[in-house]
């Protein structure tokens, strides 16, 4: 049985360290007392000592020539740690190709027999798995641990590619040796002290860096002191490169006790002796640790003090404070003491550790007020005397009651206090619970909480005595207006001031208020910024003042609220009644907006604050909804872009927070039961767009006013028509891409005669290129199944009565991408219907039209029904045949060009549909109908302005493009695919693709 005091385990009892014991693997020798299996272990430890012999005979010499006698010792002494009757990979090796094996040889599922090759290669398998098994957790000697000395040492070594093969096989011995840490710290450790040669320092950094020795001393109590003070101690070799909580677990002691009588164990006074040791020693353990950590934050505040310490090693050593602050023991004044200095540090990275850990520190002391015993504390069970639960009855009026309830100002000056604050989002948006947590309101004169952890006084006075002094603020402010590249507030120091604030309450408020001011007035914005994060800071710790504590900051900071801008960091999970002047302030300036002034910048400053207000709001912001659109619905067409940017986002905002379910009674259990009883047509999750829907039909009866007046030209841009066709752009768009995309549906279709109407304006190119995009989106978007079919009437409605073509070809593209998406919503009549659609467009008088048309007719007919195929292939084949063209001078010429045509199209838009296959029909159509039209006769027209003769081809090169298009997608199958020609038809489609046969 191993003992503690060779195991890497320290401070345990033999019993609870394990062991394994070892397999029968087959070795030809087995017996200790048989001379060859002395011999054998002789001739080992032999070669043992000659190994390390050899080691030190290396390290005396020393010289660039013993690199690769180093080397090659190395690799000896990993073979002789770590081979055991075998390769050390072996057994991973054999794992993957057993595997392999039955892979390649298995039938079928859950295959029970195999060929004797996959039980020669399991056979193979399992010996390696012994042999695997008998080499874990090996027993040291006297040979062993030489060698494993001499590889400390080589890990150490002043050459690089020595120390990394060393230290890689340091840590495989660690893994197979028990105690090989415990031995190799002592030397790793005295390699770090003062006088050491920079390499052999180095190399021993490298080591204690890693996994498995730095974490093992980190965590071991006795060790962990020293560690840090060698580490924090090597600066001058600078080369650059416990509390025991007895918590109640009755579910584990219930699992125990069914193991214990499904195992049949009795109750053994051995075993009963043996836990109570084991807990003894735990608890023992639990306190080194406590005086560990102790020791660890003396060992390093001792170091700091020293003027000469290199800022990296102040870093390292901040960092290590902060980590080793907790919330199950007090932190000490000298601690936080140390953190407030660094805060006012002229280098960034050790005030930002600085400001987290005295961030961590004010919040662990709010906790171990909040947590009054220290299993409460453990398990996070926070008291706040201010939160309450309230029983509720659910009902819609409920919601609607809380909801509107934030508009309502709280009276600061009431002495009666009932719960009121919901900070966090409202519930109730499908279903209420029992009850809801609420904050009570502070009382006017008394402090909520009247004194802070007893235990941590001493930390909140020496806390005090620095913020409240004057110089402190300055430096602290000097560092947050520095200049950088941050254009929004730092949580970080917002949070810092926060936290002290909460703890002290108003008392740092006068040392803070002239510097402040300062901040304030100064134009910079840089110094700007610092003044807000100071504000925010303010604020946010003033949450659970005394009323008339937060009206004094509030009464000073309401003549600056204009000067200082203030973003989301306020409203985050805050009740806006707890902010009551920072709203009305915002929602005042809202109103007053001048949407159609000079200048754009004091408007888009007031709307990007209330957009920041009623994001962070979300739900809460429902009171303020109709006031908000009131206010932007009538400037819908300001001159400014930026600013009708803001308008959009505002609808589309409103739209999301109206968005509720409709239970019949707002609970769990009601809203359940009729999801799985209401008919499908009943939209129970109010996903329709209603709530805009008089909006948009407004905008649909003013959009043909205001086309009527756009102006033409260079000047189209400046029309009320093309500003609020891109607001609406704007927010469709958004909307389209947020979660509540489906009740996009509802006002899209009303717009959607405008918005292809928008497709084709050449004059605006982003008014046009917007809508194109909308309507593309759109179609990726899963509609309400009642919608689906009014959606494709809307768009076949263009496509047939439109007058312009322009309209006909942006609309097209829209009925493929919407039928590749939403197919299996589309029913079995629509499909006729698109089909119907795009075949009479191949008949369009536009050829850009027909030919969109056909390339559209191709892609659906790719996940079309295979007798929809032979259908139209009869169409269009009868079509093609009876399509007489009569002389030029007919006037019947141009329709019948354009019959042929359009069956010509049909015919390719077949054949393209099949790009990768040859179908039955194919041939024949390829060759006995396409090639007979290859030199259709041409069409020619006067270019009046130029005086010249256009030549169009519309069929030749119809039928021309979609050969050379065959021809392509079948390139690299045609060796298969040519089999479904005979040689007529071979020579024909030759013909057909080069214009003269290969055959002839």
């Amino acid at each position: 049985m191993p003992t503690s005091t060779h195991s890497s385990f320290r401070n345990e009892i033999p019993e609870m360290i394990a062991s394994i014991d070892t397999i029968a693997s087959g070795f030809c020798i087995t017996n200790p007392e048989d001379p060859r299996y002395q011999y054998m272990t002789s001739l080992r430890d032999r070669f043992g000592m000659f190994l390390h012999n050899a080691s030190v005979s290396l390290r005396q010499q020393g010289a660039e020539n013993t690199v690769d006698a180093v080397d090659m010792l190395i690799r000896a002494v990993r073979t002789y740690l770590l081979e055991y009757g075998d390769s050390r990979d072996s057994y991973s090796v054999n794992d993957e190709q057993y595997r392999n094996e039955k892979n390649v040889a298995r039938t079928y599922a859950n295959q029970k027999v195999w060929p004797r090759a996959v039980y020669v290669r399991r056979a193979r398998y399992y010996h390696s798995a012994r042999l695997h098994w008998n080499s874990i957790d090996r027993r040291r000697g006297p040979v062993e641990d030489a060698l494993i000395d001499d590889i400390v040492e080589w890990s150490l070594w002043h050459y690089a590619v020595i120390r990394k093969s060393s230290q890689s096989l340091l840590e495989s011995i660690c893994d197979v040796y028990d105690g090989t840490r415990r031995r190799a710290l002592p030397i790793l450790l005295q390699a770090l002290e003062p006088g050491t040669e920079d390499d052999r320092m180095k190399g021993a950094l490298w080591s204690l860096n890693s996994s498995f020795l730095g974490k093992y001393a980190m965590s071991e109590p006795t060790l962990s002191p020293t560690l840090i003070k060698s580490l924090l101690g090597c600066q001058h070799n600078e080369k650059p490169n416990y509390l025991v909580y007895d918590i109640s677990t009755p579910h584990v002691d219930k699992a125990v006790d069914e193991l214990r009588t499904t195992l049949g164990i009795r109750d053994d006074p051995e075993d009963k002796d043996l836990v109570i040791r084991a807990r003894n020693r735990r608890i023992e353990r639990l306190q080194l640790f406590e005086d560990a950590a102790q020791t660890n934050i003396s060992t390093i505040l001792e170091l700091v003090k020293s003027e000469d310490i290199h800022w990296r090693y102040e870093i390292i050593a901040t960092r290590a404070l902060r980590i080793l602050v907790r919330r199950d023991a007090p932190t000490s004044p000298d601690h936080l003491q140390f953190f407030l200095d660094r805060v006012r540090d002229d280098h960034p990275t050790i005030r930002y550790y600085s400001q987290r850990a005295v961030t961590k520190i004010a919040r662990n002391i709010k906790l171990r007020t909040f947590c009054p015993t220290p299993v409460d504390l453990a398990l996070m069970l926070v008291r706040n005397p201010l939160k309450m639960k309230t029983v509720v009855r659910p009902t819609h009026r409920l919601t609607s009651n809380v909801l509107a309830g934030y508009k309502k100002p709280f009276d600061p000056k009431q002495d009666i206090r009932t719960p009121l604050f919901l900070d966090r989002d409202p519930p109730g948006w499908v279903a209420w619970d029992d009850s809801v947590t609420l904050y009570l309101p502070p009382s006017p004169t008394k402090s909520a909480f009247s004194t802070w952890d007893p235990t941590s006084q001493n930390t909140v006075e020496a806390l005090r005595e620095t913020v409240t002094e004057p110089e402190f603020w300055e430096e602290v402010a000097e560092h947050y207006a520095e200049e950088n590249h941050e254009t929004t507030i730092s949580q970080d120091n917002a949070s810092f001031v926060k936290s002290i604030f909460q703890l002290l309450e108003d008392e740092p408020f006068e040392a803070l208020r002239p510097t402040l001011e300062k901040l304030i007035q100064n134009k910079d914005q840089n110094k700007q910024r610092a003044a807000a994060e100071f504000v925010a800071g303010i604020l946010g710790g003033s949450k659970h003042w005394a009323t008339t504590k937060q009206e004094k900051v509030w009464n000073w900071f309401k003549p600056y609220l204009k000067q200082i801008f203030i973003q989301n960091y306020i409203f985050y999970r805050t009740d806006p009644r707890r902010v009551q002047p920072l709203v009305d302030f915002i929602v005042t300036e809202f109103k007053n907006i001048d949407y159609n002034a000079e200048m754009t910048f004091d408007a888009v400053k007031v709307l990007s604050l209330f957009r920041a207000f009623y994001e962070e709001l979300g739900r809460k912001f429902d009171a303020w909804t109709e006031d908000a659109l009131a206010r932007t619905w009538a400037e819908i067409s300001s001159e400014h872009d930026d600013l009708r940017a803001y308008i959009g986002e505002i609808l589309a905002f409103t739209q999301k927070i109206k968005w509720i379910p409709k239970p019949t009674l707002p609970t769990t259990e009601v809203f359940v039961k009729e999801c799985r009883v209401i008919p499908q047509e009943f939209d129970i999750m109010g996903m329709r767009g209603l709530y805009h829907m008089g909006r948009v039909l407004e905008l649909v009866n003013r959009f043909e006013v205001w086309r009527n007046e756009r102006l033409p030209g260079v000047r189209a841009f400046q029309s009320t028509y093309d500003r609020v066709g891109i607001l609406v752009c704007k927010w469709l768009y958004r909307a389209v891409h947020d979660v509540n995309a489906i009740s996009v549906f509802d006002y899209i279709l009303p717009l959607l005669p405008e918005l292809l109407r928008f497709t084709e304006l050449h004059d605006n190119t982003e008014l046009s290129n917007r809508a194109s995009t909308l309507l593309v989106r759109m179609c990726g978007v899963t509609p309400p199944l009642c919608m689906v079919g009014k959606l494709l009437d809307g768009i076949f409605e263009a496509i047939r009565t439109s007058p312009s073509w322009r309209i006909r070809l942006k609309a097209l593209p829209l009925v493929q991408v919407f039928y590749f998406r939403q197919v299996p919503l589309i029913a079995e009549i629509k499909i006729v219907e698109i089909l119907e659609v795009l075949c009479s467009c191949l008949d369009d008088e536009v050829v850009e039209v027909r030919e969109m048309a056909a390339t559209t007719l191709s892609g659906i007919l790719r996940l079309s029904p295979r007798r929809s195929v032979l259908t139209l292939k009869e169409r269009f084949v009868r079509l093609a045949k009876k399509s007489n063209i009569p002389p030029r001078q007919d006037p019947g010429y141009n329709k019948a060009i354009r019959q042929r045509h359009a069956a010509i199209l049909g015919i390719c838009a077949l054949v393209d549909s099949y790009p990768y296959t040859v179908e039955k029909w194919m041939p024949a159509l390829l060759t006995n109908v396409l090639a007979e039209h290859t030199y259709d006769p041409v069409r020619i027209y006067p270019e009046f302005w130029t005086r010249k003769l256009i030549v169009v081809i519309p069929i030749s090169t119809t039928v021309r493009k979609c050969a050379s298009n065959f021809k392509r997608t079948h390139q690299d199958t045609w060796h298969e695919d040519s089999k479904r020609f005979n040689e007529d038809q071979l020579a024909a489609l030759s013909t057909l693709l080069t214009g003269s046969s290969y055959y002839a």
